[in-house]
């Protein structure tokens, strides 16, 4: 490209590269016919969104650079910050043991002989941690034992403190401890006797409870002699309610026995009547079924004798069109032959036409010939020239012009008979065409008639069939035939149809009116009436049955005994178990006294050990606490007073020690400032270096001011690159709208190059969809949109892909070099549309300053675009391809 074009800057042929790439013409990489996300993939890689997508990757790892820098400054300032704060902290420290060195204090060895003469005296050696040894006589170990010890003596002071609380909360629980003892002692005594009391009560309850378990056992015999005695005396009275009722039954079951021997008399005579009745009913219904097919028959007859008249009727009329048919078809025939014969006449008329008409041409060209040997002659005659140059006669100047333009005007006699030829056959011809079409139009007539009537004929044959399918028809050779036969058998039916009649008749006068269902009705309610006595009958046979049974077993109950002595024997049983009622009753009442009295000994045992309970709690408590003081004996005043002083003296001798521990406490921070000030002056002296100490806090101010302003720096360039990164993903954002903004101007060019009306509305959807770019290409069709690549050909889709490119290409300049890279844009087209494409590429470089090159295979249309561009002053040069022994090269074409 550089080599086509060197005043172009060749930084700028890589985004004609990218512009054009979209007319790729791998035709499956078209955006106006591929897939929706694989346009949409296409359309956001133009220039802006390619370049945007390629500055976000490259903006992406530059902010997290910067990021890493910003954080590492940061760490940077703070460093500095630390070491300016540690060297203040560390003058401040020395100006302060500096105030503290001018104190009076005791040396550190005196300082440790008094910490381990206190260890001694409390005996705190155990307590005190190994590491802190006051041998090395340093401030900081003394600290540490100093710390300990201190420690120690208030955890001392801290049990001398709650035992000798303790104690004198024990003097005041002695006291009510002896009396608590003695009354303990007095409560176990009476618990003692108590207890004999209820043992001997219970004793007392267990041999009543014996003795009224022998009075229930002789009560339950009692109770069941006496349920024995009651069954028989209710089955003797039972056995004499069941002979009552038996013989009740026995008289029941002989009326009903007599009255429903009446009602199957009753019934069997209905039963008579009933089956005459239905037996004159059936002769009459197979009488009335006769009648019925008699009629039916006779209506069929009647039917059968309609369809022979018609029959008679169309036979007639049949054999009318076939005299007629077959005159029709004589007329075509000779018809046919005037056809035939017409059609010879005309084809004998064309053949003298075409022969005449060749005569005229041959005259007419060698008429020709002469006009224009002629008129080479006029032309070459010299003026005032009198002699003929056909014939060489003297004719004179003037006579042989005339005859020169005679000869001109006129075509000979050859041509004028010629002509006269022509107009004869072109006469003869017309006049046998019409002669021709005249008997063509009658033999189809006459064809149209004949065979209209033999469809006629056709369909009375079918009606006759029709009419032969009738059972009464059928088999007949004719009409007059078939009509005989339906009148001999219409005869014959109508008699019998009479005789049927006259025995329905006859039938039905041997029932009265109503009968038949009067009788049905009476033989129902009296077979009902049968049927509910001898349910009636079953019912009480049943009940005689259960009757017998009751009453043997009553009999066998009864053991066949009288009633007065069971009685006797009752009312004695009775007497003998109200006797022991009363004996149970005695002893319950004993047993209750025994029982509440032992309910009160127990109340008062409860209350008692309640009583006990508590006092050994309260003595236990107290001994308790004696034990966990570790007093020796028994709880007593005595032992309370002398421990309770012991407690307070060792009290006051701690709290003593503390004081004198704390004025020591003093002393050990001198001696650590005094200790610590030079190391604090080392510490110094070693971050300072070769540095005074001025010069030193110069440097590090100096340090913090610079990381500051390089935090600050970094600071406003991530911040810059977040707001770059911000705006240049809204503008591929936008890339919606740069590529839908050029749809106007692409239908306009559309309007200008497809002449199919349909691609001036075509439309693009372009959007975003599940963070995907689809795109598609529509078109109206039947007032809806249909994608471009069911309707476009090859060339409306190359078409439709140049001007979308070219469109884009004058409204979206991301380059300074307004060009055109096209891969045979007019591969698909012919001379005459490929001249549409043209004149808009032409256009673009005179109109809009653009350059084109163009690939192509099509070297007509190659000159012929070069051509349309060198008329319009535009220059255009053509390379052509050649291959050679190193290859194929580029030629420029002149």
């Amino acid at each position: 490209m550089s080599g086509l074009f060197p005043e172009v800057d060749s930084n700028d042929v890589p985004f004609l590269l990218r512009l054009t790439h979209l007319l790729d013409q791998r035709e499956r990489s078209w955006f106006v016919q591929a897939e929706t996300k694989d346009a949409g993939s296409r359309l956001a890689r133009l220039p802006v969104g390619r370049e945007g997508s390629a500055a976000t990757a490259a903006i992406g790892p530059l902010r997290k650079t910067v990021s890493d820098r910003l954080r590492h400054a940061g760490e940077l300032a703070s460093q500095v910050a630390n070491e300016i704060s540690e060297w203040e902290a560390l003058i401040s420290q020395r100006l302060a043991n500096e105030v503290q060195v001018g104190r009076v204090t005791r040396t550190v060895a005196e300082i440790a002989s008094e910490l381990q003469g206190f260890a001694v005296k409390f005996d705190l050696s155990i307590e005190i941690p190994v590491t802190a040894n006051p041998s090395t006589k340093s401030s900081a170990s003394i600290q540490a034992y100093h710390r300990s010890l201190m420690a120690s003596v208030r955890v001392k002071q801290t049990l001398a403190a709650e035992r000798s609380h303790e104690l004198a909360a024990l003097a005041g629980t002695i006291v009510p401890y002896e009396a608590e003892r003695k009354r303990g002692s007095e409560i176990e005594d009476q618990v003692s006797v108590l207890k004999s009391d209820i043992e001997r009560g219970q004793s007392e309850i267990a041999q009543h409870a014996i003795a009224r378990e022998l009075v229930a056992r002789e009560i339950e015999l009692g109770h069941r002699r006496l349920g024995e005695l009651g069954v028989a005396i209710d089955a003797i009275r039972a056995a004499e309610i069941s002979k009552e009722r038996l013989e009740h039954l026995n008289a029941s079951y002989a009326a009903y026995v007599a009255e429903s021997t009446v009602r199957e008399n009753e019934a069997a005579l209905l039963r008579v009547e009933a089956d005459r009745i239905q037996r004159v009913l059936a002769e009459a219904s197979q009488a009335s079924s006769k009648v019925a097919a008699l009629m039916q028959a006779l209506k069929g007859l009647d039917t059968a004798a309609d369809l022979a008249v018609a029959w008679a009727r169309d036979v007639e009329e049949e054999a009318s069109l076939t005299s007629a048919m077959r005159a029709c078809q004589e007329g075509t025939e000779a018809k046919l032959r005037s056809y035939s014969e017409a059609v010879n006449t005309h084809a004998a008329a064309a053949r003298r036409h075409s022969e005449a008409k060749a005569r005229q041409a041959i005259a007419s060209s060698a008429v020709d010939v002469v006009r224009q040997a002629l008129s080479v002659l006029v032309t070459q005659l010299p003026e005032g020239s009198e002699d003929c140059p056909a014939c060489g006669v003297h004719h004179g100047a003037d006579e042989l012009q005339r005859r020169l333009k005679k000869s001109l005007e006129t075509g000979g006699p050859d041509l004028q008979a010629a002509e006269s030829d022509l107009r004869k056959a072109s006469e003869g011809l017309a006049n046998a065409e019409s002669e021709m079409a005249a008997t063509l139009a009658d033999l189809q007539l006459s064809r149209k008639q004949a065979g209209e009537l033999s469809l006629r004929v056709d369909e009375i044959s079918r009606r006759v069939q029709d009419y032969l399918r009738n059972d009464q028809l059928a088999g007949s050779g004719s009409p007059a035939e078939a009509t005989g036969r339906i009148v001999a058998q219409s005869r014959r039916l109508s008699a019998e149809l009479l005789e049927s009649r006259a025995s329905l008749d006859e039938q039905m006068q041997r029932l009265e009116p109503g009968q038949p269902d009067r009788v049905r009705a009476e033989l129902a309610a009296a077979e009902e009436r049968l049927e509910s006595y001898r349910a009636e009958i079953r019912g009480v046979r049943e009940s005689i049955a259960r009757e017998t049974a009751e009453l043997a077993r009553h009999q066998s109950i009864s053991n066949l005994q009288s009633t007065a002595q069971l009685e006797i024997d009752r009312m004695a049983l009775e007497a003998e178990v109200l006797a022991l009622r009363r004996r149970t009753y005695d002893i319950a009442v004993e047993v209750g006294k025994v029982e509440e009295a032992t309910l009160r000994r127990r109340e008062q045992l409860a209350k008692l050990q309640e009583q006990l309970g508590a006092l050994q709690s309260r003595v236990a408590v107290i001994e308790s606490h004696w034990r966990a003081l570790l007093l020796p004996g028994k709880p007593s005043e005595e032992l309370v007073a002398a421990y309770s002083a012991a407690a307070a003296e060792e009290l006051r001798e701690i709290a003593s020690a503390g004081d004198c521990l704390a004025s020591l406490a003093i002393d050990i921070d001198i001696n650590h400032h005094l200790e610590s000030q030079g190391a604090i002056q080392e510490i110094l002296d070693m971050k300072r270096g070769s540095y005074s100490e001025a010069e030193h806090a110069a440097s590090l101010r100096a340090r913090q001011e610079e990381a500051q302003l390089n935090v600050q720096e970094l600071a406003r360039l991530s911040s810059a690159l977040e707001t770059l990164s911000k705006r240049l993903a809204l503008e591929i954002e936008n890339i919606h709208d740069h590529v839908t903004s050029v749809v106007p101007s692409w239908q306009g060019m559309l309007k200008q190059i497809i002449r199919d009306q349909r691609f001036a509305s075509t439309s693009l959807d372009f959007h975003s969809h599940y963070r995907k770019e689809h795109a598609s290409v529509h078109v109206p069709l039947h007032g809806a949109d249909t994608p471009v690549p069911l309707v476009a050909s090859e060339a409306q889709m190359t078409d439709l892909q140049l001007t979308f490119l070219l469109s884009m290409a004058v409204n979206h300049r991301w380059s300074r070099w307004r060009g055109l890279l096209l891969d045979d844009p007019t591969q698909h087209h012919d001379l005459v549309h490929a001249s549409s494409v043209f004149d808009v590429l032409r256009d673009y470089i005179v109109d809009h300053s653009f350059q084109v090159v163009i690939a192509t295979h099509d070297a007509a249309q190659a000159g012929y675009f070069r051509r349309k561009l060198l008329n319009d002053g535009v220059d255009a040069r053509i390379w052509s391809l050649v291959p050679e022994e190193g290859g194929v090269v580029a030629r420029l074409s002149r």
